[in-house]
């Protein structure tokens, strides 16, 4: 490469560099706290557990979550005791992880596409990486962005395992997966295919070893076949005890952390919760369930990756097609169209049925397969005869699949979104407070099919003019702000309802003081606009002596929130009302019944974090 060709990596990559720390820098101050219950805090319980919190009261009402993004977030909680600072540290290294997430997509470009211009490998990895999606998540303490960096990782690691097979390259390769597996159960066809296809990679060696031109060189090449077989034997051998040792590692939390929890509840994200789903696809109603699930999932991925899902599957096709490609790069065609059908299948089965909005086309356990997709999908897009029919018919397949979604909602009369948090690529014109079940789709997809259409569009003034390659980085100012969109409508918003709870926090602290307990909740009422009433004990000085119990109202929809800290040796829980009218005369309660409120989801203390857990009761 000459001066210039470096210069403009060197710009680009920074580009792209700058558009993810703007959209991240201009948002870290206005986060207090979580956002979703209860994955965040199931991710969270772990890595408390690890530092010396007992959770297992709160994690009794939960499922089961992986413990490897306690992996990273323990050392937080280890040296840092502010609650919102600890939060705001793991939102920092989530950003890390997203940087790094992008070169390594790069890396992994430059081995998939070697002859493309410099420019447009950086360019094509930054559209991966600033995926909106992925700046929305990054928001907040779920695993989807260290799933991305991990997954990359894997990708990068077995493409340098393909380019010289040996030990270190194996485990190393293998190790990565098997942490990945443990961030989430749900990334076990990645490291199915990841053990598969290096182990085939190695018998492929071996057996042209035992094939030597000549005579002479019979005795060489047999002791090199034992010493290939005992390094893979040693690899696998690696890569299984990190499989046993995870395995090891997931019994001890699940007895220490959800040791009081209920089996039925524990098992719902385990694999015992799956043989009930699995059982049904054998039945024609489970079957046919399956089928539209599948559909609805691709229908994500396709309209939410701009059109480009489609095209990153037909690169790997190609690849794998291809006869002057060689049997290296077929093998790793393999891997991604393995692990990608895996993931989606993975999805289609957990999410079947047709029980919510976002349920219909769930995206987020498949959203780990694309960005690697994504980058390859724009090249793919390049070498196209006709891009332009390739857009059509990207769009007019959605149309049957969208009028068949809407009329699910109607004859089921589904009305939940769930935020629209797991369908977030289809959710920019979603709106706190007017979501209308009708025509959602509708909209969604005619907002992708415009998208679809301008990035095909760039794509094509790209290939067409070498000169035109900035228009790639327009268009990742594009997804920036629409993942800046979207943070704006999922995240700040709730963000500014805990800054408001912070304020009842600070007076609940007070509470272990001696002040009366029916001055401080009239004052804490009063203070933050929460129209909560006090249902304490009457008579002076009456100070709680073990717990505050909170709870929602009728107003809130049998909402309900579990809450647990330090608070001057007193331990605060929300309950239902059922369990709040069993309490002691010695128990403070306070009722919130707004149904915006989150309930005091900020209940932290400068020195100890516990975190926050939902429950949802039905009526």
């Amino acid at each position: 490469m000459n001066g210039k060709t470096d210069r403009r990596i060197f710009f680009y990559s920074a580009a792209v560099f700058l558009f993810l720390a703007l959209s991240f820098g201009s948002g870290i101050t206005r986060i207090y706290g979580f956002t979703l219950f209860p994955d965040e805090f199931g991710y969270w319980a772990p890595a408390a557990s690890a530092v010396g919190y007992d959770w297992s009261g709160v994690m009794a009402h939960g499922s089961y979550y992986s413990f490897g993004y306690g992996v990273l977030l323990a050392p937080i909680l280890l040296l840092c005791d502010h609650a919102i600072w600890a939060y705001r540290i793991a939102l920092c290294v989530n950003a890390l992880l997203l940087a790094a997430a992008f070169v390594l997509l790069h890396g992994v470009v430059k081995k998939l596409v070697p002859g493309a211009a410099p420019a447009q490998r950086v360019l094509s990895a930054g559209i991966a990486a600033c995926y909106p999606p992925w700046l929305l998540y990054r928001n907040m303490t779920m695993a989807e962005i260290l799933l991305v960096f991990c997954f990359a990782l894997v990708c990068r690691l077995l493409l340098w395992y393909i380019e010289r097979p040996s030990f270190g390259r194996f485990a190393a390769a293998g190790i990565s997966a098997v942490y990945l597996y443990t961030v989430h159960m749900r990334s076990v066809p990645v490291l199915l295919s990841c053990v598969g296809c290096m182990v085939f990679i190695w018998l492929y060696d071996m057996r042209r070893l035992a094939r030597p031109r000549t005579a002479g060189r019979l005795k060489c090449t047999g002791s090199r076949r034992v010493r290939a077989m005992a390094r893979l034997i040693g690899a696998l051998a690696v890569t299984a005890a990190t499989v046993v040792a995870a395995a090891y590692i997931k019994r001890r939390i699940q007895a220490s952390v959800y040791g009081e929890a209920d089996r039925a509840m524990l098992s719902v994200n385990d694999y015992g919760g799956q043989i009930s789903r699995i059982r049904e696809i054998f039945t024609w109603k489970g079957f046919s369930e399956l089928i539209f699930s599948l559909v609805g999932k691709l229908y994500y991925l396709s309209l939410s990756s701009f059109g480009l899902f489609f095209a990153g599957v037909w690169f790997f096709l190609k690849k794998l097609a291809d006869k002057i490609a060689g049997v290296r790069e077929r093998i790793f065609a393999l891997f991604y169209l393995f692990s990608a059908t895996g993931e989606i299948l993975v999805c289609a089965v957990y999410t079947k049925g047709y029980g919510r909005i976002d349920g219909l086309c769930y995206g987020r356990y498949d959203e780990l397969i694309l960005p690697v997709l994504m980058a390859v999908g724009c090249f793919a897009v390049i070498q196209m005869r006709h891009p332009l029919r390739y857009a059509a018919a990207v769009i007019l397949s959605g149309f049957p699949v969208t009028a068949m979604m809407e009329a699910v909602i109607r004859s089921r009369q589904l009305t939940d979104i769930n935020g629209g948090y797991f369908i977030s690529g289809l959710s920019y014109l979603l709106r706190y407070g007017s979501f209308e079940p009708e025509n959602y789709f509708w909209k969604a997809y005619a907002l992708a099919a415009v998208f679809i259409v301008l990035v095909i569009m760039v794509l094509l003034l790209v290939r067409r003019r070498g000169n035109f390659t900035w228009l790639l980085l327009v268009w990742i100012g594009v997804e920036t702000l629409l993942g800046m969109s979207l943070n704006e409508s999922m995240v700040y918003r709730q963000s500014r309802v805990r800054y408001q709870d912070l304020r009842m926090a600070e007076l609940l602290r007070e509470l272990g003081g001696e002040t009366t307990v029916e001055e401080k909740a009239s004052e804490t009422a009063a203070g933050d606009g929460s129209e909560g009433r006090d249902c304490a004990a009457e008579g002076e000085n009456v100070v709680p002596e073990r717990r505050i119990v909170c709870y929602g109202g009728a107003d809130s929809g049998c909402y309900a929130a579990v809450v647990q800290f330090e608070l001057r040796d007193r331990t605060i829980f929300f309950f239902s009302p059922e369990e709040a009218d069993r309490l002691t005369e010695h128990d403070l309660v306070m009722v919130c019944e707004k149904e915006d409120r989150s309930v005091l989801t900020e209940l932290y203390t400068e020195h100890r974090v516990y975190g926050i857990f939902h429950l949802y009761y039905n009526e």
